[in-house]
């Protein structure tokens, strides 16, 4: 009997610790293809946003993929996005540190721009919702500041940078 009341201590005391789960690692690698691909309908069901921004979005994949197109706007705006997201090779996701419901993952990738080869590192932050992990972009009602600000970081910097 006196081991039970050593258990809500034992409990409490890995609850701050960072703990593996399935899923998350899967998530983010979603993410980095879907990118690559500029498949904008995936981005629909694979990132959660802020609710305001939630609110806005248009009702369906297509017209929200039709609507990043738009806002992209074709020539030298898409040119570069082709390039950068287009050209991303060698994409891998790192472990997960998942603390509740949030987790954070390293990633690296290469980018070829201007006929330069080069690695990047950075990190992807997801959230876990009813349906799994999604690419955490909460953090801003602002649809294209929260989605330029995590690919900067999903994208990060030159490894060689100090």
């Amino acid at each position: 009997m006196r081991i039970l009341w050593l258990l809500p201590a034992a409990v409490l005391a890995f609850a701050g610790q960072p703990a593996r789960g399935p899923g998350a690692r899967e998530a983010a690698q979603a993410v980095f293809q879907m990118l690559q691909r500029q498949d904008w309908a995936a981005l629909y069901g694979t990132a959660a946003f802020s609710e305001q921004v939630t609110e806005a979005l248009p009702a369906s994949p297509q017209a929200f993929a039709a609507d990043m197109k738009r806002k992209i706007g074709g020539g030298k705006n898409q040119a570069m996005v082709d390039q950068m997201l287009g050209g991303m090779t060698d994409m891998a996701v790192g472990e997960a540190d998942i603390r509740g419901d949030y987790a954070t993952l390293p990633t690296s990738c290469t980018l070829s721009l201007q006929g330069t080869r080069r690695t990047f590192n950075g990190s992807i932050h997801l959230i876990r919702r009813k349906h799994g992990w999604m690419w955490d972009l909460t953090f801003s009602d602002n649809l294209e500041d929260a989605t330029s600000r995590a690919l900067a970081e999903l994208v990060g910097k030159p490894a060689d940078a100090k």
